[in-house]
Protein backbone atom coordinates (compact mmCIF):
# COMPACT_ATOMS: atom_id res chain seq x y z
CA UNK A 1 0.00 0.00 0.00
CA UNK A 2 1.88 3.61 -0.97
CA UNK A 3 1.19 6.54 0.29
CA UNK A 4 -1.82 7.91 -1.21
CA UNK A 5 -3.35 4.56 -1.04
CA UNK A 6 -2.81 4.88 2.78
CA UNK A 7 -4.48 8.57 3.43
CA UNK A 8 -7.01 7.39 0.76
CA UNK A 9 -8.16 4.95 3.33
CA UNK A 10 -7.40 6.96 6.29
CA UNK A 11 -9.47 9.50 5.10
CA UNK A 12 -12.75 7.41 4.27
CA UNK A 13 -12.04 5.63 8.20
CA UNK A 14 -12.17 9.48 9.57
CA UNK A 15 -14.62 10.35 7.88
CA UNK A 16 -16.69 7.06 9.39
CA UNK A 17 -15.60 8.14 12.71
CA UNK A 18 -16.99 11.47 12.67
CA UNK A 19 -20.13 10.72 10.88
CA UNK A 20 -20.49 7.91 13.97
CA UNK A 21 -19.44 10.66 16.62
CA UNK A 22 -21.84 13.00 14.87
CA UNK A 23 -25.14 10.86 15.11
CA UNK A 24 -24.24 9.01 18.18
CA UNK A 25 -22.93 5.73 16.96
CA UNK A 26 -19.75 6.10 18.04
CA UNK A 27 -20.51 6.27 21.49
CA UNK A 28 -23.00 2.50 21.35
CA UNK A 29 -19.41 0.82 20.48
CA UNK A 30 -19.83 -1.29 23.62
CA UNK A 31 -16.83 -0.81 25.98
CA UNK A 32 -15.82 2.29 23.76
CA UNK A 33 -14.83 5.84 25.40
CA UNK A 34 -15.13 7.73 22.63
CA UNK A 35 -17.82 10.41 23.99
CA UNK A 36 -15.77 13.55 22.73
CA UNK A 37 -14.25 12.09 19.38
CA UNK A 38 -11.36 12.73 18.67
CA UNK A 39 -10.41 13.79 22.37
CA UNK A 40 -8.79 10.49 24.04
CA UNK A 41 -9.40 8.35 21.59
CA UNK A 42 -6.14 8.11 20.07
CA UNK A 43 -5.51 4.73 21.74
CA UNK A 44 -8.30 3.51 21.26
CA UNK A 45 -8.68 4.10 16.97
CA UNK A 46 -4.56 3.20 16.63
CA UNK A 47 -5.34 -0.51 18.50
CA UNK A 48 -8.26 -0.57 15.18
CA UNK A 49 -5.79 0.91 12.84
CA UNK A 50 -3.28 -1.24 13.65
CA UNK A 51 -5.36 -4.21 12.53
CA UNK A 52 -6.78 -3.09 9.68
CA UNK A 53 -3.52 -2.12 8.24
CA UNK A 54 -1.90 -5.63 8.99
CA UNK A 55 -4.21 -6.91 7.33
CA UNK A 56 -4.94 -4.94 4.24
CA UNK A 57 -0.69 -4.52 4.03
CA UNK A 58 0.51 -7.84 5.82
CA UNK A 59 2.92 -5.71 8.33
CA UNK A 60 2.83 -4.84 11.45
CA UNK A 61 2.87 -1.10 12.16
CA UNK A 62 5.30 0.54 14.87
CA UNK A 63 3.43 2.23 17.87
CA UNK A 64 4.66 5.41 18.76
CA UNK A 65 3.89 6.77 22.21
CA UNK A 66 4.37 10.35 22.74
CA UNK A 67 4.56 11.74 26.41
CA UNK A 68 5.21 15.11 28.81
CA UNK A 69 6.31 13.58 31.72
CA UNK A 70 6.16 16.72 34.80
CA UNK A 71 9.53 18.02 34.45
CA UNK A 72 9.02 18.51 30.53
CA UNK A 73 8.64 21.98 28.93
CA UNK A 74 5.32 21.17 27.53
CA UNK A 75 3.82 19.25 30.86
CA UNK A 76 0.01 20.27 30.67
CA UNK A 77 0.52 22.70 28.18
CA UNK A 78 -0.93 20.69 25.14
CA UNK A 79 -4.45 19.09 25.17
CA UNK A 80 -3.14 16.11 26.81
CA UNK A 81 0.20 15.00 28.02
CA UNK A 82 0.39 11.76 25.78
CA UNK A 83 -0.41 10.95 22.29
CA UNK A 84 -0.73 7.64 20.41
CA UNK A 85 -0.08 7.24 16.38
CA UNK A 86 1.53 4.77 13.99
CA UNK A 87 4.15 4.32 11.63
CA UNK A 88 4.19 2.03 8.66
CA UNK A 89 6.83 2.24 6.07
CA UNK A 90 8.40 5.18 7.03
CA UNK A 91 4.52 6.77 6.95
CA UNK A 92 3.29 8.36 10.25
CA UNK A 93 -0.57 7.90 10.68
CA UNK A 94 -2.81 9.81 12.93
CA UNK A 95 -5.95 9.84 13.10
CA UNK A 96 -6.56 11.97 16.15
CA UNK A 97 -3.92 14.11 16.31
CA UNK A 98 -6.68 17.26 15.19
CA UNK A 99 -7.16 17.40 19.00
CA UNK A 100 -3.94 19.41 20.03
CA UNK A 101 -4.96 21.73 17.51
CA UNK A 102 -4.53 25.24 19.42
CA UNK A 103 -3.36 28.51 18.19
CA UNK A 104 0.61 26.84 18.10
CA UNK A 105 -0.10 23.36 16.97
CA UNK A 106 -2.10 22.97 13.37
CA UNK A 107 -2.51 18.65 12.84
CA UNK A 108 -5.52 17.76 9.83
CA UNK A 109 -8.51 14.91 11.13
CA UNK A 110 -6.06 12.61 8.87
CA UNK A 111 -2.13 12.97 9.08
CA UNK A 112 -0.23 10.80 6.79
CA UNK A 113 2.91 11.67 6.29
CA UNK A 114 6.56 10.83 5.60
CA UNK A 115 7.66 14.04 7.40
CA UNK A 116 8.24 13.84 11.38
CA UNK A 117 4.69 14.11 13.65
CA UNK A 118 4.24 17.57 14.51
CA UNK A 119 3.70 16.35 17.91
CA UNK A 120 7.64 14.86 18.18
CA UNK A 121 9.08 18.10 18.60
CA UNK A 122 6.42 18.61 21.46
CA UNK A 123 6.88 15.14 23.80
CA UNK A 124 9.48 12.25 23.83
CA UNK A 125 8.76 9.62 21.31
CA UNK A 126 9.22 5.73 21.53
CA UNK A 127 8.54 3.30 19.17
CA UNK A 128 7.36 -0.17 19.61
CA UNK A 129 5.38 -2.76 17.32
CA UNK A 130 1.71 -1.96 17.80
CA UNK A 131 -0.46 -4.71 19.46
CA UNK A 132 -2.38 -6.25 17.04
CA UNK A 133 -5.34 -8.06 18.58
CA UNK A 134 -5.36 -11.79 17.36
CA UNK A 135 -1.34 -11.44 16.46
CA UNK A 136 1.08 -9.79 18.93
CA UNK A 137 -1.87 -9.54 21.48
CA UNK A 138 -4.29 -12.30 22.19
CA UNK A 139 -7.75 -11.58 21.86
CA UNK A 140 -9.50 -10.59 25.24
CA UNK A 141 -12.30 -9.45 26.61
CA UNK A 142 -11.06 -5.99 27.19
CA UNK A 143 -11.48 -5.82 23.08
CA UNK A 144 -14.90 -5.94 22.33
CA UNK A 145 -14.71 -2.28 21.85
CA UNK A 146 -12.00 -2.82 19.25
CA UNK A 147 -13.30 -5.56 17.02
CA UNK A 148 -17.01 -4.21 16.96
CA UNK A 149 -15.32 -0.95 15.62
CA UNK A 150 -12.97 -3.28 13.42
CA UNK A 151 -16.13 -4.35 12.16
CA UNK A 152 -18.66 -1.83 11.69
CA UNK A 153 -15.18 -0.08 9.63
CA UNK A 154 -15.09 -3.44 7.83
CA UNK A 155 -19.00 -3.70 6.61
CA UNK A 156 -19.14 -0.01 5.49
CA UNK A 157 -15.75 0.63 3.85
CA UNK A 158 -15.57 -2.91 2.15
CA UNK A 159 -12.40 -3.89 3.92
CA UNK A 160 -10.57 -7.35 3.38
Amino acid sequence: MNKDELESLCIKIRECLDKWSADGTLETVEGSDTCNFPSGCCGFVTECLSVILYKMTGAVPNQVTAKCEESHSNYNKLAANSHLWLELSGISIDLTGDQFNDHCINIPPVFVSSSPHPLSTKMKTKSKPAYVIGLTKPISGHDTAQLALIQRLRKELNLF
